[in-house]
């Protein structure tokens, strides 16, 4: 994904949630705020973002739910705004030398099928 569509998938996910609130709003129903670190961050991450941090809770939980309510705490204070992608939390694990490793696959497109290319591989050697 080049950088102009993850910035443009950004801004969508703002409007959208705006809208949202809106239609609450007028609803007259007032819009909830999420209270615990996951409801506060999971409401910010986007693009695999989810992943990244079910992968990271699997591989070091207790650093994790740290990082977790450090960033929670940021957002509600507003020291963070917007939203996070899964490159940036990736990125950022590692930084602080939390190497989270994620189930990654290759496939082929192929007759309009999707093939893995371990699958591929396999095929084209037996």
């Amino acid at each position: 994904m080049s950088a102009d569509d993850a910035e443009l998938e950004k801004i969508k996910l703002r409007k959208l949630a705006k809208m949202l609130e809106k239609k609450e709003v007028e609803e007259g129903q007032k819009p909830e705020e999420p209270t615990s670190d996951d409801a506060i961050l999971s409401k910010h991450l986007f693009d695999r973002a989810d992943e990244v941090l079910k992968a990271a809770e699997t591989q070091y939980p207790k650093e994790t739910k740290q990082i977790e309510s450090a960033l929670a705490r940021m957002f509600k204070s507003g020291q963070l705004a917007g939203m996070i992608s899964g490159g940036e939390l990736l990125a950022l694990f590692r930084s602080l030398g939390l190497h989270v490793t994620l189930d990654t696959q290759i496939r082929i497109v192929e007759h309009g099928k999707a093939v893995s290319l371990q699958d591929k591989l396999k095929e084209s050697l037996g």
